[in-house]
């Protein structure tokens, strides 16, 4: 078929050189079987080999040399088009069309329009943020804490105060997380004391689980780091 200096229509010469691959059980093509495919005058031909070496579909197999034309092209080549790509292509649309017109409408899209890789990692999260702002930000107006916000929007009470994907996941989005209207809820301060004798021992361990650990041992009368304590205390210890 010659197509006489009109277009060619290079989705079809792809779909036959993937049956050719497919058929032949291999991935290198001879110079004069992409001719044949192509179906078409030579600087035709030409021109739509560059344009799938350019979209990397085709890869010249350097070694065997070009051929003797003046717009030469390489005798072989082999065809390097991972078929998965396709559907990659699709489902790529399909965050495009996601991020361009069904998302909370004060969410910042063009990061993750510039990556949707990143937009793929956060995209759960986005999606049950902007849903519950679009559905459900009347709740707003009554101030909770961190962990409850976090549970009522994501359905994971740690995931605003301790997952770094949030902190990642508002930074692309240009919000600030307050907009939730949460606040910050301290963990609850432990103390025990065993007797009122002075002087004292004073011990302070980091978290409840350790205190209730040490309590049971000094309710027992033993010793901690070969010690008696008569005052137990726990304490929050922020990590930077």
């Amino acid at each position: 078929m010659s197509t006489g200096g009109i277009n060619i229509d290079t989705i079809k010469i792809k779909e036959k050189l993937l049956i050719h691959r497919k058929k032949e059980n291999r991935a290198k093509i001879e110079l004069e079987e992409l001719k044949d495919i192509i179906d078409d005058e030579y600087k035709n031909v030409v021109k739509t080999v560059q344009e799938l070496v350019d979209e990397k579909f085709l890869e010249p197999v350097k070694r065997y040399g070009l051929n003797s034309m003046a717009d030469a092209l390489y005798k072989r080549y082999r065809i390097v088009y991972d078929e998965s790509n396709g559907a990659l292509e699709e489902e790529n649309e399909e965050l495009m069309e996601e991020l361009n017109g069904h998302l909370y409408f004060k969410i910042n899209i063009d990061v993750y329009k510039q990556n949707l890789k990143l937009y793929k990692k956060h995209r759960s999260y986005v999606r049950l943020f902007s849903d519950f702002m679009k559905k459900n930000s009347n709740l707003l107006k009554i101030q909770c804490s961190i962990n409850e916000r976090s549970f009522e929007v994501f359905g994971d009470e740690k995931f605003l105060k301790e997952d770094s994907l949030a902190k990642e996941m508002f930074k692309a989005m240009d919000l600030d997380m307050n907009i939730l209207n949460f606040y910050m809820a301290p963990e609850p301060f432990f103390f025990y004391k065993s007797d009122a004798k002075t002087p004292q021992n004073i011990l302070i361990v980091e978290n409840k689980d350790t205190f209730y650990t040490v309590r049971k041992l000094m309710l027992e009368g033993k010793q901690i780091f070969d010690m008696e304590f008569q005052r137990l205390y726990t304490v929050k210890v922020k990590r930077y």
